[in-house]
């Protein structure tokens, strides 16, 4: 697939109609030496643009990661005008770094000046584009405080704190980058969150795992909060713990971003999808209910989702002059809701919606909406060969039944050349992404390992071990382990694990299922799938712990649901996943395949040959696999012991008297009945509440 690059033109329409200007602009959109997902061709700052304003209108900058800052002019170098508008719009982009608390890392204008970060271009008819370009590109260094330069002009703002000062100016390994990595916006996020004009009152988002959604979202609610003073706003997902890490994220995120008025949570409202008829500010759904007087139901795995959602509909419509409770609410990982709550949530919001889904979940998930107003098919979180091998798993492309096989419009949508080799088989690959602002040396690293062991404690273990050998400066915090089958032997296995990361590197951990939190910056994190959506890691240790079986019809619920989950999890790693599996889970043949297609994409690259699938899920079939938590039993107990506060020795005694009952144990309790059965065993264990 032949990249197209993305420029976004922010110039005046004097500049926009000069043949000379046109020429550049075309030479630009035809680049592949150079990254082509950011290219910006400004006569002004982006964010907040209305602030600058000047005069000047034959001047205009064309930044691009990894190159100097370019000032052009259509007129002359000495022209009194060009020097006065450059000299302005560096005093104005030094004033933002001051606000944003660049200038420790970065230096002052003159400073850029002094390192030749700038540069001054007369734009004519003879200028040789190419070599332009090649003549201002910078060292690995110099480029970092450009880049930061860029990030400020296109509000790309990075939290600076985060940085080390001491390795900013220096050569860095792999895994400083990676913590010192510079967030720069691609062209199509720049739209999303500064020039999104469109007047739809749905606005959606489809995107990779790892294509920084959420991160745009947060930059939009900044920008909707601070610029539509007294609005209304909502921020939800489906999942728990990652919407309360959003309720923590947003603050951090106010602070960096320098919003001065401090969080007024009567505007501003972020909570889970579903939330509690006792407390109704644990979620949108019982928010709206309590606001509007509706009947709410409790969250239960049995229950039609869209029929709740469309009872609640059709008792809102019902309603005499009802006003909305928002003026704009936006939804993350979209794919986990029926598209009723999205007509919900759309019926209580006065002005708009901001809907962010992972596009390949979409694909075989329950919600069928294919419209999309901007894609992000580029993955900047997450190693491209990981990408590759994530969705050949998720997809079941190994298997004589396959969960989907893309269309050519899908695959190219997604991210990936497609190219028919013979026959139903064809060659998919991803294109390598400067995801740190700097090109990083694939060769000198896995990104995907397989581990074939059966002894999962040992497993992690080991694992852990050779990535404290080979990454200087790892901390706990830099990995999660994550269980794809959380039940009784898992949660055995994850406090042993716990002491002995203890025991042997003297590291804490988090049990995830057991606390209902992420780690603190000195800790693992060990959970379970539906606790790690959202979060990522440097390092990912997956426990394949469920079995991998042909998808036959009668199992395509669960296995859909775990190669989903394979996929999600496995793309939560910055650096490196590390798949552990034995076959107790999966078929010799099955485990050979991964393991060489591991091996291949490390060899290789990004890129594998795969046969369209002899048999692919109907489509109707799939429609109605739901991708929302799947909690077992032991699940919901583990709630529940969290709610109720129990841990340590009790909770040890007290779950296997709960796992003996029958209905329990059959896995078809619902969780206030659990709740019940706890709180009448708790006076046998003198538990006072």
């Amino acid at each position: 697939m032949e990249e197209i690059a993305q420029v976004l033109c922010n110039v005046t329409d004097e500049l926009k109609s000069s043949e000379v200007f046109i020429e550049l602009h075309h030479y630009l959109e035809s680049q592949k030496e150079i990254p082509v997902d950011s290219i910006y061709l400004i006569s002004k700052p982006i964010m907040e643009s209305n602030e600058y304003e000047y005069d000047y209108k034959n001047g205009f900058l064309l930044l691009i990661k990894n190159h100097k800052v370019m000032f052009f002019t259509t007129d002359s170098l000495d022209n009194d005008d060009f020097i006065t508008f450059k000299e302005d719009f560096l005093e104005d982009t030094g004033a933002l770094a001051r606000k944003f608390e660049y200038v420790g890392l970065i230096g002052r204008s003159r400073d850029w000046k002094s390192k030749g970060i700038i540069s001054s271009i007369c734009l004519d008819e003879e200028t040789d584009f190419t070599h332009l370009l090649q003549e201002n590109k910078l060292d690995e260094v110099n480029s970092r405080v450009s880049n930061l330069i860029i990030s400020l002009l296109t509000g790309s703002i990075n939290n600076v704190s985060e940085l080390d000062k001491e390795l900013f100016s220096q050569e860095q390994t792999l895994l400083e980058s990676i913590k010192n990595r510079i967030m720069l916006f691609d062209t199509n996020q720049t739209k999303f969150v500064y020039n999104e004009d469109s007047k739809s009152p749905i606005i959606r988002i489809q995107g990779l795992a790892g294509s920084g959604k959420t991160e745009l979202l947060l930059h939009k609610l900044k920008k909707l909060y601070v610029e539509d003073k007294g609005s209304r706003i909502a921020f939800t997902c489906f999942n728990k713990v990652l919407a309360d890490k959003l309720r923590g994220r947003v603050p951090e995120f106010f602070n960096y971003m320098k919003v001065d008025e401090q969080i007024n949570y009567q505007r501003l409202f972020i909570a889970s999808s579903w939330g509690s008829g006792r407390y109704p500010d644990a979620g949108l759904y019982s928010k709206i209910c309590a606001n509007y007087g509706l009947k709410f139901h409790p969250f239960s795995r049995t229950k039609d989702k869209s029929e709740i959602w469309k009872e609640a509909i059709s008792e809102l419509t019902s309603l005499t002059n009802f006003e909305p409770m928002f003026d704009y609410i936006l939804i993350d990982e979209s794919q986990d809701f029926e598209k009723e709550y999205i007509e919900l949530c759309q019926l209580v919001t006065a002005k708009k919606i901001y809907v962010a889904g992972d596009i390949l979940q979409d694909i075989f998930s329950i919600n069928k909406e294919t419209e999309t107003d901007f894609l992000l098919n580029k993955v900047y979180r997450t190693d491209p060969r990981t990408v590759l091998f994530s969705h050949v798993l998720g997809f079941g492309l190994y298997e004589n039944r396959a969960v989907r096989w893309l269309s050519e419009e899908e695959w190219v949508m997604s991210g990936y050349s497609i190219e028919e080799e013979s026959a139903d088989e064809y060659e998919i690959s991803r294109s390598p992404l400067k995801r740190f602002g700097e090109e990083l040396d694939e060769a000198s690293y896995k990104s995907i390992v397989v581990k074939e062991e059966n002894d999962y404690i040992n497993g992690v273990i080991n694992t852990v071990k050779e990535l404290r050998g080979q990454y200087e400066g790892i901390q706990p915090s830099d990995i999660a382990i994550i269980y794809m089958n959380y039940d009784r032997e898992a949660s055995s296995q994850a406090e042993e694990v716990s002491r002995r990361l203890y025991k042997e590197f003297n590291w804490y951990s988090v049990i995830a299922p057991h606390e209902k939190r992420v780690n603190d910056n000195d800790e693992v994190l060990i959970t379970n799938v539906n606790n790690v959506k959202g979060l990522e890691f440097s390092f990912v240790i997956i426990v394949n712990n469920h079995r991998i079986e042909e998808i036959q019809d009668s199992n395509i619920e669960r296995e859909v649901r775990h190669r989903n989950a394979l996929y999600m999890t496995l793309t939560r790693s910055f650096i490196s996943s590390t798949l552990i599996i034995s076959e107790r889970y999966a078929t010799r043949e099955y485990i050979d395949q991964i393991k060489q297609l591991s091996n291949d994409l490390y060899e290789r690259g990004p890129s594998t040959i795969v046969h369209k699938p002899i048999e692919i899920i109907d489509e109707n079939e799939l429609y109605h696999v739901t991708h929302q938590e799947v909690k077992s039993q032991f699940d919901i107990i583990e709630e529940c012991f969290v709610e109720r506060s129990i841990v340590g020795k009790t909770r040890e005694d007290m779950l296997p008297m709960l796992m003996a009952i029958p209905a329990i144990k059959d896995g078809t309790t619902e969780k206030q009945e659990i709740l019940k059965l706890i709180i009448q065993l708790e006076p046998i264990f003198k538990i006072k509440k």
